[in-house]
């Protein structure tokens, strides 16, 4: 799990504290590289988003 703030929130911590079984290993800062999210969405952004002109969101898809 990467670092963002929202994974270590109180009620997250609850959470897991009371899942035992879970065992959360987060990624190192700056790591994101690691996450696969994040290497698809900077794929996305290196294939589609840069440097092009999407006037809508319909012909953003149109581009797929």
């Amino acid at each position: 799990m990467d670092n963002y703030a929202t994974h270590k929130t109180p009620r997250i911590k609850a959470w897991l504290a009371r899942r035992p079984h879970w065992h959360v290993h987060f990624t190192p800062t700056s790591a994101s590289w690691i996450n696969q999210v994040e290497r698809w969405f900077a794929e996305l952004t290196r294939k589609q988003l840069q440097r092009g002109v999407h006037r809508s969101t319909a012909e953003l898809e149109r581009v797929r």
